[in-house]
């Protein structure tokens, strides 16, 4: 109880520092294609690295971890999140402990538009911002239609999708973690031991998850390369 507790507090902690609110879908599956809007971004590398080392030396810990919840975050200026909690599987690097849960921020993510425009505190921000971004659609497409951002690398979550994460902390984001240099640090699971090496490949572009033009590694030759850059 207590730790579901402090993911609890974690998730209010991060709508309260964003003044937005959570969006979960019951179902917790990607809508279908056809019913996305979908918008394109870049997502900051905040890291440069050429070696793996290097990739290694940035990260506070690397684990392999499965996606056991997500939510979707509305920030106060109507940009989308996405914050996973990460059951972790194995640990590669660092002292994060398999077993334990940890909270991961994405930049991107799927909403419908009124909750968007919802999310807006006045009934004046919220008419500004629907006629600026949504003037030609209906209501009902704002209602059951989806707008979603998708950065290079981001993909919609599932609840049980796999992937080995080298992770840093989120700035100003206590006990939240980050992917480092954005997408690059994600390696996804996409059959059973087999990882897709990091690409800027999404699910729009991608929508079937197949690896990128820098192909697959086996999960098990990632882990020996790990375990010796950290020798």
């Amino acid at each position: 109880m207590k730790k579901n507790m402090n993911f609890w507090l974690s998730a209010v902690s991060v709508c309260m520092l964003l003044s937005g609110c959570g969006v979960s879908r019951k179902d917790k599956t990607t809508p279908p294609l056809e019913d996305i809007v979908a918008g394109t971004g870049m997502s900051a590398l905040r890291e440069q690295f050429e070696r793996f080392t290097d990739q290694m030396g940035l990260s506070e810990a690397i684990v392999y971890g499965e996606i056991s919840d997500f939510e979707i975050i509305i920030s106060k200026a109507g940009f989308l999140h996405t914050l996973e909690t990460i059951h972790v599987i194995e640990t590669l690097y660092g002292d994060i402990k398999p077993g334990s849960y940890v909270q991961l921020w994405e930049t991107g993510g799927y909403a419908h538009p009124i909750d968007i425009i919802n999310n807006f505190s006045n009934e004046l921000d919220r008419k500004v911002f629907r006629e600026s971004f949504y003037s030609t659609w209906t209501d009902e497409e704002l209602e059951t239609k989806y707008r979603a951002e998708v950065p290079e690398g981001y993909y919609y979550p599932e609840i049980g999708d796999r992937a080995v994460y080298c992770l840093k902390p989120k700035e100003k984001m206590e006990g939240i973690y980050r992917v480092m240099a954005g997408w690059m640090g994600k390696y996804r699971e996409i059959e059973d031991g087999i990882l897709a090496k990091p690409s800027t490949d999404n699910s729009v572009t991608n929508p079937e998850g197949l690896p990128g033009i820098d192909g697959t590694i086996p999960y098990e030759e990632l882990k020996q390369q790990i375990l010796e850059a950290s020798d």
